[in-house]
């Protein structure tokens, strides 16, 4: 049964849950860092993170940006790395309104007395458009009010929190009686 992100903290404030890393940034086995290898009990949360007691007796932080990126049940926990997706059509019309600007003779005039003088009025240009757009994210990455969101040009997408994208750990949940093991701090 799947379980929220709210339950899984509840459940590491609670002690008792032991689980063992299965897959880390794509690598399993002997390819995990050895401090992360093992059975580990959950031993503590707050709004950020759950906690992992590592066999030296350590604390490790598993960050979780949103709850959209976490699966958990009876069986394990995965975590997934934020996604990107496609421009939507008014991204898109920006992007080619951004892209008439920076060929006409203006910006091109502008762009050169900049590399001349060390100037920036370019860049603020820039900045300046997509603030106007409310597309700030566009331009870099954009943290105000949890968006989460930026225009990746190698890719032409928009990388956002929003968006689920690959696996990148995967715990297994183990049971008391399969080891005898106690997950407490």
């Amino acid at each position: 049964m799947k379980k929220s992100l709210a339950q899984l903290k509840r459940d590491a404030k609670a002690g008792g849950l032991v689980m063992e890393l299965v897959e880390h940034f794509g690598r399993t086995g002997d390819q995990i860092p050895p401090r992360l290898r093992g059975l580990r009990p959950l031993v503590d949360a707050n709004s950020v993170s759950v906690f992992f007691l590592n066999a030296d007796g350590k604390k490790s932080a598993c960050d979780i940006a949103r709850a959209s990126l976490v699966d958990y049940d009876d069986e394990g926990l995965t975590v997934y790395r934020f996604g990107h997706r496609p421009l939507t059509g008014a991204e898109a019309a920006a992007l080619a309104e951004w892209e008439e600007i920076r060929q006409s003779k203006q910006y091109q005039d502008q762009s050169y007395a900049d590399a001349m003088t060390d100037g920036s009025s370019t860049y603020w240009w820039w900045k300046s458009f997509w603030s106007k757009k409310g597309m700030e994210y566009m331009s870099c990455f954009d943290t105000t009010a949890g968006h989460g969101r930026y225009y990746d040009a190698a890719i032409n997408e928009v990388w956002d929190l929003n968006v689920r994208g690959e696996a990148i750990l995967r715990y297994r949940i183990v049971r008391e009686e399969e080891n005898g093991c106690r997950a407490s701090a």
